[in-house]
């Protein structure tokens, strides 16, 4: 499942709406997931620990490409 999709589900079932109603919260999802593109101080540094590097930005640039992934993505 698309991340998009998997997000206008969720919303959907927040909702309380017919889960076959998804593709109604599409720009809800697209919305919600361009909200996360800014990875909060704490996420970063959190990524940031995986990395074995001196980049300090290698964290924030993983995270921003993984939800311009999901955006590129579509349903």
């Amino acid at each position: 499942m698309k991340m998009i999709e998997s997000v206008a589900r969720a919303i959907c079932v927040c909702m309380e709406a017919d889960s076959t109603n998804w593709r109604i919260y599409q720009d809800e999802a697209k919305a919600a997931i361009e909200a996360m593109r800014e990875p909060s101080k704490r996420v970063e540094d959190e990524i940031n620990g995986w990395f074995d590097t001196n980049d300090s930005e290698a964290g924030k640039r993983a995270w921003e490409a993984a939800i311009d992934a999901a955006l590129k993505e579509g349903c």
